[in-house]
């Protein structure tokens, strides 16, 4: 076995069973009573991977984490016993494209990725790896494989806003992986430079690991040099490969797992009931600690992968362990 799938299959521990909801409920009120926070702790998480509780029942349940998690120790602190999570990391330096508007004129966009740009997703790639490890409880750490492609890339998709597909850049991202699994890919393309800018459709979007790359999801972000990321659209676009693996590829209800384009401000409706944006916060962090912490379990982030899922009951219960569906969102 080589070593990075040794590593991981280190992490793979034998599966916890379903448990009862009312017996787990009442045990962990119990253990708060007492004060014992890591007995209570574990059962409210296990309400939360290990029982068909209702969104009710999940909400109490997430507070109850919530409140706990300052109570607790960390789940890990040493980066070496971090669960690895690889990624491929590709920064495509140049865009050759024509593109037509919503008028139908034709339009030429070409760009290139100047050093300045790399070095600042860089560091937002950076942040993005200390929130993954730091907010995960330490129980998984981006491992990134960066490389830098001159070739320009010369497809587009979309219809008046642009971006591109894992399925155009298909047979590039393959021969980049040179036979190595990896978790993710992560692409960047320039549609800035200087005056020049390509309407792009987002800032960025995510496929689950389901579009031929190997057992890799995909995300993409479209690098406007006006307006440079700092970790937070990494942090968006990965939470959404993760939402896709939680119930296409580990078999959890979609309730155990939340989508993050559900936040919603103070006074808004929908979205994830048991969180809203103060007017004060100036961006979506607090949210996706909430869903890192509060309803993703430490056992969850534990059995998290892509690919070759270690066994688990809501697996057993679906009967399959092969992945499904398409895009998660951006």
């Amino acid at each position: 076995m080589i070593p990075l799938l040794a590593a991981i299959a280190a992490f793979q521990q034998a599966p916890i069973p379903f448990v009862d909801y009312a017996i787990t409920r009442e045990r962990a009120l119990n253990a708060e009573r007492l004060l014992d926070w890591q007995t209570a702790f574990n059962d409210w998480e296990r309400i939360l991977d290990r029982t068909d509780a209702t969104v009710e029942q999940r909400t109490e349940a997430a507070a109850h984490v919530h409140d706990l998690n300052t109570k607790v120790t960390v789940a890990n602190t040493d980066p070496s016993k971090a669960k690895p999570w690889p990624v491929l990391v590709v920064l495509f330096r140049q865009m050759d494209v024509s593109w037509k508007d919503k008028k139908g004129g034709s339009h030429h966009f070409s760009s290139e990725m100047h050093d300045a740009d790399q070095g600042l997703i860089s560091r937002a790639f950076e942040t993005f790896q200390n929130y993954v490890f730091r907010y995960t409880g330490g129980l998984l750490k981006v491992v990134p494989t960066k490389m830098v492609v001159d070739e320009p890339v010369k497809e587009i998709d979309g219809d008046g806003t642009f971006w591109v597909s894992p399925q155009k850049l298909h047979d590039r991202i393959i021969k980049l992986m040179g036979g190595k699994k990896f978790q993710s890919v992560f692409v960047y393309l320039e549609v800035k430079d200087g005056v020049e800018e390509l309407p792009a459709a987002f800032s960025g979007g995510t496929f689950g690991a389901d579009q031929n790359l190997d057992g890799a999801a995909f995300s993409e972000v479209l690098w406007n040099q006006s307006r440079p990321t700092d970790g937070e659209v990494e942090l968006h676009e990965w939470l959404h490969e993760i939402d896709w693996m939680f119930t296409n590829v580990l078999g959890y209800p979609q309730a155990a797992s939340i989508n993050p384009d559900t936040g919603r401000k103070i006074g808004e409706e929908g979205g994830d009931l048991d969180y809203r944006r103060p007017k004060s916060d100036l961006n979506w962090m607090d949210f996706y600690i909430h869903i890192m912490q509060d309803h993703i379990t430490r056992q969850m982030w534990r059995e998290a992968t892509m690919w070759d899922p270690a066994a688990n009951p809501w697996l057993e219960k679906r009967g399959s362990t092969g992945a499904s569906g398409a895009e998660s969102g951006n």
